[in-house]
């Protein structure tokens, strides 16, 4: 059996093809559109859709019959649930389940992965044997929103620096990537995988890339993907984080658990670590860095933000506070055997707070001692700075001060620091691969004018709520190749509904061309 599918679609994926799975809940006010979603995903399916010889009328009826009563589903709940099990019953338990992912960047490869006929082709491997396989209709764009991600699509995107390759997952959840090669030798690869999991009975993933391996060499360096969890904004101290950090702390262990098969994890954080800078304050933001380094058995790497040098409205109350934060003088580090260098930079060290400012001298320090440092690493170069480089679109769902609604002006887009385009001409200068900041709670993917990734993070412990009150956990994870120099962002959300943090989540996925 197999699926041509659009990759927008993964969040149902779990509802549809998962039997004994939850049945979403379409009578959710906040969000109307999602009866929509699921009519035109079934509408698809029933398009795209290729049954076993035999079952094309049954399933094209059962899934039509299906799309029908997605409509009435608040009047009549039972007919829905009865006609989606039959759905899922008809496509039945199978051993495994595929999903071909092209690479996002060599367009030509990704039409050839996208086309019906190669489908079909690897359909016909094992006709009457084997899983379900999923292929994507058009070639990915370099930046993707989903929401609700399908389990084992995480082991893909933790991959994304491989990226072509076969994402295949089996009844347990157990899920594994197998990267393929580009033209011609990937048909030869996409047999070899479909032929031995459809002639496999008891499928034993580890063994089978084991021996992918010794079939068809080194595909790619798997041990040379590394992740950078960036975190902002903890405002550790706040009632937001009090409640928040221990599901933080939760979401970085699933991030390093999803990461363990690739070269290593580090966490980067880019300012307001503390709410007030007290001893109190302190004292719970070093407990907080200590478990993190216990977690990815490397020690945090931060920068200061404004409010970890203010309290309330008195400037610089207790600066030496935040000099006592653990680290903060070891502001240039490198990671994983010297080969992947993060830079911090004080944006407030010049007392504007506001907008932040970097300043020449220091600047000047950072170009020295990286002149120094790189003549015995030659490692990729990561910024952090806590205030915005450039300005971000502020979006429709953040919540501004009162005064706000009077002063529309100033908050249609963030301010940049005062000394922005000086910044941004050094680490380009310097060959920073991306520039990584906190600063207003906004989650955003942007470019300098020459191309260079800029990725901001919201609070990590919800700390800017939307209008309508709610709060996002905010995670970036910035993925390096360290081979091929193929970067990557996953910007992850989980928002707080119903008293439950697990009640819904997005992510925005940055592909940089390298």
């Amino acid at each position: 059996m197999s699926l041509r599918i659009n990759l927008q679609h993964a969040s149902w994926l779990a509802h549809v093809f998962s039997p004994g799975g939850p049945v979403p809940d379409l009578d959710d006010s906040r969000d109307g559109a999602k009866r929509d979603v699921l009519r035109q995903f079934l509408y698809q399916l029933d398009r795209g859709f290729y049954p076993e010889a035999g079952h094309e009328q049954r399933c094209h009826e059962e899934i039509t019959a299906l799309a029908d009563v997605v409509d009435p589903f608040g009047r009549d709940r039972n007919e829905f649930s009865e006609r989606l099990n039959r759905v899922r019953s008809m496509l039945g338990s199978r051993p495994w389940t595929a999903f071909i992912v092209p690479s996002s960047i060599n367009r030509e490869l990704d039409e050839t992965l996208c086309e019906p006929a190669l489908l079909r082709e690897v359909v016909r491997i094992r006709p009457s044997k084997g899983g379900l396989i999923f292929q994507l209709q058009e070639p990915i764009t370099d930046t993707l929103a989903l929401s609700n991600l399908f389990p084992a699509f995480t082991t893909a995107l933790s991959s994304i620096n491989e990226w072509p390759g076969v994402l295949v997952w089996l009844e347990s959840g157990e899920s594994m990537f197998f990267p393929i090669s580009e033209l011609p030798i990937f048909y030869k690869q996409l047999h070899w995988i479909f032929s031995q999991l459809a002639t496999t009975q008891m499928i034993d993933l580890q063994q089978l890339s084991v021996c992918y391996l010794k079939e068809f060499g080194k595909v790619s360096a798997s041990k040379d993907n590394v992740a950078v969890i960036h975190l902002s904004d903890l405002h550790i101290g706040s009632s937001e984080a009090n409640k928040k950090l221990p599901r933080l702390k939760q979401l970085v262990l699933n991030i390093v658990s999803d990461y363990k098969e690739t070269g290593g994890v580090v966490v980067a954080i880019s300012g307001d670590l503390m709410d007030s800078p007290t001893e109190h304050c302190l004292n719970e933001v070093r407990l907080f860095l200590d478990d993190l380094a216990v977690l990815t058995e490397e020690y945090p790497i931060i920068c200061l933000g404004n409010r970890d040098v203010r309290e309330g409205s008195d400037l610089w109350s207790m600066p030496n506070i935040a000099s006592r934060l653990p680290n903060l003088a070891d502001n240039i580090r490198f990671f994983f055997d010297s080969r992947l260098g993060i830079v911090s930079f004080n944006s407030v060290g010049q007392g504007n707070l506001c907008r932040g400012f970097v300043g020449e001298q220091q600047m000047a320090d950072v170009g020295t001692r990286l002149a120094r440092e790189m003549q015995s690493h030659e490692a990729r170069l990561i910024g952090m700075i806590h205030h915005h480089p450039k300005p971000v679109e502020v979006p429709s769902w953040y919540a501004r001060p009162f005064y706000g609604n009077f002063l529309d002006a100033p908050f249609g887009k963030t301010e940049s620091m005062h000394d922005a385009e000086e910044f941004i001409s050094f680490v380009e200068a310097q060959n920073f691969d991306c520039i990584l900041h906190g600063h207003k709670h906004i989650p955003h993917v942007g470019k300098s004018n020459a191309g260079m990734p800029i990725y901001g993070c919201g609070s990590s412990v919800g700390k800017k709520g939307s209008i309508d009150g709610d709060s996002c956990i905010s995670i970036n994870v910035i993925s390096c190749n360290l081979s091929n120099n193929r970067l990557s962002a996953r910007l992850l959300a989980e928002g707080e509904a119903d008293g439950s943090v697990e009640s819904h989540r997005a992510e925005l996925i940055s592909i940089s061309r390298g």
